[in-house]
């Protein structure tokens, strides 16, 4: 996806779902652990921002941020 031209409309729909599913099982108060790893991989497909999930990713990270264990 992070090559020139992007991915097809299948890989692209498949990404967003994929998001959307890590969103959902942060609410289930992840390891730290767990919780840098996919920060870290997060980060790193959103500094690429050519790939237009930019707002995905985004929010993805603040979910990992605001919802981290004590």
């Amino acid at each position: 996806m992070n090559e020139y031209g992007g991915a097809n409309d299948e890989d692209c729909v498949e990404t967003a779902d994929r998001i959307e599913n890590l969103q959902d099982l942060i609410k289930l108060r992840l390891e730290n652990d767990t919780r840098s790893e996919i920060f870290e991989e997060a980060f790193e497909q959103y500094s690429y921002s050519n790939f237009g999930f930019d707002d995905s990713l985004k929010d993805l990270m603040m979910a990992l941020y605001l919802n981290k264990k004590e």
